[in-house]
């Protein structure tokens, strides 16, 4: 994929001054770092383990006052803190593995228990469907269950507490969690070392994600959050891992096999979504006047998209590219895809800004707009 740069050049300057990597550093930007010797990236501050007294019910947030379990990794005005949980893992494993939802991740059917355990796991799966298919995403299970607390049931009786969920749905949730841990736990403990080893690179590449992110929150005209909180959790198979931010909590998948450095443009799709939820009503309003099916969803994800693996990416240079020619034609994720490469060049043009115009944010916006109505003709 080297072979590619020279005809990049002037897309590279731009993005080494605002993201300070070069063209053959760690595949930023472009996504070039995953075929060849990795360059050392610029300093970064040293990471901050913390610990947390006591559970709490939500894993992204606005941090409490409370200690906080994990490691810190402060980036730019933006800090992170990532964690790996068992609770997380195995609610995250069994409700991808239900498919309540088309946005469920189809590798986890190889953890599928087999032989005897087979009717155990599909009878719990089939109850699962049923309680997220009523309960929908972000509506108090994720809060819930993407924490750090090792014991589920605390975990849902603090959600109950909070408000979050209905006991009767918590008893539900953790009679199918607590069913499904014996016939998942070979897959529970798998991670950790992997984790340590992409809380490592996100470490090194400190400077390069502040630089993003910090241009993210001045793009969006938002506050920085105090932190916020990613779960790692395992998943099958190699390559990139998928995540999530719905409600109030950010999940990353880390798959057993391969390289971790795809995973951190993971990190960075997840985080850009974290950055625009105070811009959601904004988004939301824009989805109505526009028409023609656009939704929020739809505007989050093409932001998201176009930034991480749009414009930067680990692991090739055209993954945005190849990742809609990979989705099924009609499909959510087709859409979000070709939204996002509608997006990119004006998105290019406006990140890197040192301060905010409050015209940049609803000119995207109009962007999207215009490209979904040019797609649905």
């Amino acid at each position: 994929m080297h072979d590619r740069l020279p005809t990049l050049e002037p897309f590279l300057r731009r993005f080494h001054g605002i993201f300070g990597v070069s063209a053959a550093a760690a595949g930023l930007a472009i996504g070039c770092g995953g075929t060849g010797a990795r360059q050392a990236p610029p300093a970064a501050p040293a990471a901050v383990p913390v610990t947390r007294a006591a559970p709490v019910a939500v894993a992204t947030r606005v941090a409490s006052s409370a200690p906080e379990r994990g490691v810190r990794l402060p980036m730019g005005r933006l800090s992170l803190v990532v964690m790996t949980s068992r609770t997380a893992s195995l609610f995250h494993a069994t409700d991808q593995l239900s498919h309540w939802s088309p946005f469920s991740h189809p590798q986890y059917a190889k953890w599928l228990p087999r032989a005897d355990a087979a009717p155990v796991a599909e009878a719990l799966l089939a109850r699962q469907r049923v309680l997220r298919s009523r309960l929908g995403w972000g509506k108090g299970l994720e809060d819930a269950l993407y924490t750090d607390d090792p014991d589920v049931g605390h975990a849902l009786d603090v959600a109950v507490g909070a408000g979050l969920l209905a006991a009767t749905d918590a008893r539900e949730e953790k009679e199918i969690l607590e069913g499904m841990a014996p016939l998942l736990e070979v897959h529970l403990a798998e991670g950790s070392a992997r984790a340590t080893s992409l809380i490592d690179r996100l470490r090194e590449s400190t400077p390069s994600f502040a630089r993003l992110f910090d241009s993210w929150l001045v793009l969006a005209d938002v506050p920085p959050p105090s932190s916020l909180e990613i779960v790692f959790v395992p998943s099958p198979g190699r390559g990139t891992g998928g995540g999530g931010a719905n409600g109030k909590a950010i999940v990353v998948e880390l798959p057993e096999e391969g390289s971790v450095d795809p995973t951190m443009t993971t990190v960075a799709h997840e985080t850009i979504h974290a950055i625009l939820r105070p811009r959601k009503a904004e988004m939301a309003a824009k989805a109505e006047s526009c028409g023609h099916g656009l939704d929020t969803t739809t505007i989050g994800e093409g932001f998201a998209y176009a930034t991480a693996p749009g414009l930067f990416s680990y692991g090739g240079t055209r993954r945005l590219e190849e990742g809609a020619e990979r989705a099924e034609p009609g499909s959510a994720y087709r859409a979000f895809h070709e939204v996002a490469l509608a997006l990119r060049p004006a998105l290019r043009a406006k990140l890197g800004r040192t301060a905010p115009s409050g015209e940049d944010f609803p000119a995207l916006l109009d962007v999207i707009c215009e490209a979904w109505k040019a797609r649905s003709r």
